[in-house]
Formats: C-alpha cells, structure tokens, sequence
C-alpha cells in the first residue's frame, strides 16, 4: 500500500512538472525543430516569442554571459574584440545516466544591430557548429529566431548525441525563453 502512494505522489508530480513546462512552452510559443542531417550533423531551428520591446530583446540577446543560466553551463566568460564582434567561452557538462561528458567551447559572435547575431565555433570539441540568431519585433513582443548546424566529436557516442538533441535541447530553449522573459523590466538604454 505504502509503494502505491509513493508512486502516485510520484505520478502527480511528474504530471505537474510536465503541464508547467508545456505552459511555458505554450507562454512562448516554443517551436524546436531538429534535423538529423548526413555526415552526423544535426540542424536545429527554434523560435519563442517573448514580452520584450525591441531594444530589450537586443540587450539580452548580446548578454552573452547570461548563458550561465542556462542548465548544463558551467561557465560563460564574454569579450569583446570589436565594436560588433565578440567571443564567448562557455564549460559546459551534461550527464546523461551514468555518463558525464564535459565540454569547452569558444564562439564567436558576429552582431548585425538591432536584428540579430552570427556565430561560430572556433575552438572545442564539436567538430564544427555554428549559426544564428535573429530578433524579430512584434508588436509589444519580440520573436527569436534561432538555426544552428552542429557536428559533434565522433568520439561521442551516438546514443549520448541524439538524447541530448531529443531531450535537453528542448528544455534548454525553454530555459533561455523563461530567462529572457525575466528581461521585461529592464529599461532600455
């Protein structure tokens, strides 16, 4: 009798966890796109729309060191190399099961003002990845728009790639959706 209860407290939770992630999902209007491509590359599309007035969706979009906040980033350290242009280092670790996989990676961003940013992976252990973002007004809102196409290091396992593209990925998004969301009451410069 106690395992049942136990089991249906764990029911009821699983359940809540999972209509608030698809509130926010729905909040957002979270669309995540993955597409296993030839040669073991993955294109991702994702796009949210968030209550943020054009020059708040900038800044937050150019926060690069608010990736921190997102789950499985350890660290994020931004520098500026030019007036439109910028690195990022980011440590990352997931766990997956058993498994631990640590990931370093510098990207460079490349910022088209008031529109968007391209970036690419210069150092780290994909074999490639790079991409884009783009800010889109709408209204009182603002629509992101993200594409990447990423290359992992063929030493990962296969398994370990497609989990985190069909599981993390997602939630990632969510959690940069929810993050930037808590932008809202920034004032612009």
């Amino acid at each position: 009798m106690r395992t049942h209860m136990h089991l249906g407290w764990f029911w009821v939770l699983l359940v809540g966890m999972l209509c608030t992630a698809h509130a926010h999902n729905d909040a957002y209007q979270l669309v995540v796109k993955i597409q296993e491509l030839e040669d073991r590359k993955f294109a991702t599309q994702a796009s949210f729309k968030l209550p943020l007035k054009s020059c708040q969706a900038w800044r937050y979009l150019t926060d690069y060191e608010s990736s921190s906040a997102i789950p499985g980033v350890l660290s994020a350290k931004a520098t500026r190399l030019d007036r439109h242009k910028a690195e990022l280092k980011l440590r990352m670790e997931e766990r997956i099961l058993f498994l631990t996989v640590r990931m370093n990676s510098v990207l460079e961003f490349v910022e088209l003002p008031q529109q968007g940013t391209d970036f690419v992976q210069t150092s780290g252990e994909a074999k490639s990845f790079q991409g884009s973002w783009r800010i889109e007004p709408n209204g009182t809102d603002t629509v992101f728009r993200y594409h990447s196409v990423f290359q992992p290091d063929s030493a990962l396992p296969m398994v370990v790639i497609k989990y985190f593209f069909d599981r993390r990925l997602r939630s990632n998004f969510a959690a940069i959706a929810q993050i930037g969301a808590a932008q809202r009451d920034q004032a612009c410069p």
